[in-house]
């Protein structure tokens, strides 16, 4: 039976108590109690039936998806599917990470307008302004000879692991950690200390782990991709 939120409603003493309480729990401070007044939610990827299928093998970026949903950084479709598998636009990975990590600018990209210096970004109070103009002055991300930053174009998995160590600020990686992957000569320069620094630091989650798995470079950034590289990001960050 559905519950009504009632959120204009004044709160009453006791469900400021619980309120109070319920975020002790969360903080580990105190030892939940079990009541059948406390709201559960749905399971999140029983609504993915691409995901969460009992007649399919179990996705390998499952528990990844449910921890990005579960924080609200990732959703679904209207269709009930996850789609882990499609590509991702390099706005939308750049929206992902500043939901998940917010990164500061960088004192050298804090007075640039790209609206102007991309010529793909539009000015405010186009949605993709604020995202674009906070990853590329955090200095994640950056754009293209073209003079584009690439707004709908597909996000590669090099550009995407990459984004993600500059926005944890990895030194860069020892070359010898690429000697995993079979096909790492199709790394770009630019992109090798990142990629070395994301797999000592456990960034890259392999579908086919533990076997050898290529880095596949140049292909498009699946939302499962992603989906696990900001998972594993987050891990990273110091507790609160």
């Amino acid at each position: 039976m559905a519950t009504a939120i009632e959120p204009q409603r004044p709160l009453t003493r006791g469900e400021l108590a619980t309120l109070i309480y319920q975020g002790w729990v969360h903080q580990g401070q105190r030892e939940a109690i079990a009541s059948p007044h406390i709201i559960q939610l749905q399971e999140p990827l029983a609504l993915f039936t691409d995901v969460l299928n009992p007649a399919q093998p179990r996705h390998w970026a499952e528990a990844f998806i449910r921890g990005l949903v579960d924080l609200g950084l990732l959703n679904g479709f209207d269709d009930g599917t996850f789609r882990p598998e499609a590509p991702v636009a390099r706005v939308d990975y750049a929206g992902m990470l500043v939901a998940a990590f917010d990164p500061p600018p960088r004192s050298d990209r804090e007075q640039v307008d790209v609206s102007r210096l991309f010529r793909d970004v539009a000015a405010p109070p186009a949605a993709q302004f604020k995202v674009v103009d906070r990853i590329y002055r955090s200095g994640a991300m950056s754009g293209f000879d073209d003079g584009t930053f690439g707004v709908t174009r597909p996000i590669s998995r090099e550009q995407a692991i990459s984004a993600l160590v500059n926005i944890l600020n990895l030194e860069a990686g020892n070359p010898s950690s690429l000697n995993r992957y079979p096909d790492r000569a199709t790394l770009s320069p630019w992109a090798t200390g990142a990629i070395a620094a994301a797999t000592e630091a456990g960034l890259i989650v392999s579908a086919a782990s533990p076997a050898p798995d290529p880095i596949r470079a140049k292909e498009p950034a699946t939302r499962a991709d992603v989906a696990a590289l900001v998972y594993q990001g987050l891990r990273l960050l110091p507790a609160a």
